[in-house]
């Protein structure tokens, strides 16, 4: 890559991922182009953002309709106290901007309803922190139509787990692939209690 690539990439921000060995300018520049559709800024977006936004995704979608729950700022700690009430994707896509402005970040402060809601908008991966089974099934879906790479995650009491599904190609998983059943009753963070990270 000539050095004019290097020009739009924040040297000194990036410098300890380009000191490693077989990382270049050229790798940080497809990060800087990726873009991101994270669902869920709970306990599990939360996690996750600051080191998406850290490591230089260039766009982050953060799509979630809840709002921020002082009984949530244990493992949700990119919130205060004085956020309490008010929408996560908007605190979370202002906190995503302040940790690192060469993100651009939208907050979509809606519920995830079908896959169609984001037709003809492409993803370089998609992260499911949500917590139902109808939303990781739509992620699912989305993630199959666009060929795009799902991380999905859930946490309950002491327990989580994390997988990795790429469904749109044959002889390759996809989440209802391991999850053929999805549980009609579980119980969600309010109920069962939650370890913080």
């Amino acid at each position: 890559m000539d050095k004019s690539a290097a020009l739009d990439i924040d040297m000194e921000r990036y410098a300890r991922h380009l000191a490693l060995p077989d990382f270049s300018v050229f790798a940080q520049k497809r990060l800087k182009e990726a873009h991101v559709l994270m669902v869920g800024a709970g306990g599990l977006g939360a996690a996750a953002l600051p080191y998406l936004a850290g490591a230089g995704i260039g766009k982050i979608s953060i799509c979630d309709d809840d709002k921020i729950s002082v009984s949530n700022l244990h493992r949700q700690t990119i919130y205060k106290t004085c956020d309490a009430g008010q929408s996560k994707a908007k605190i979370a896509a202002d906190y995503a901007m302040m940790l690192n402005p060469d993100c651009a970040i939208v907050a979509l402060d809606q519920r995830m309803q079908v896959p169609h809601d984001f037709k003809g908008v492409n993803f370089d991966l998609i992260f499911d922190g949500s917590d139902n089974f109808a939303t990781k099934s739509l992620l699912n879906a989305l993630s199959i139509e666009n060929k795009t790479p799902l991380v999905s995650a859930s946490v309950n009491q002491y327990y989580g787990q994390c997988g990795i599904f790429n469904g749109g190609y044959a002889d390759t998983p996809c989440y209802h692939c391991l999850f053929p059943e999805l549980p009609q009753e579980a119980r969600n963070c309010n109920e069962a209690g939650v370890l913080g990270t």
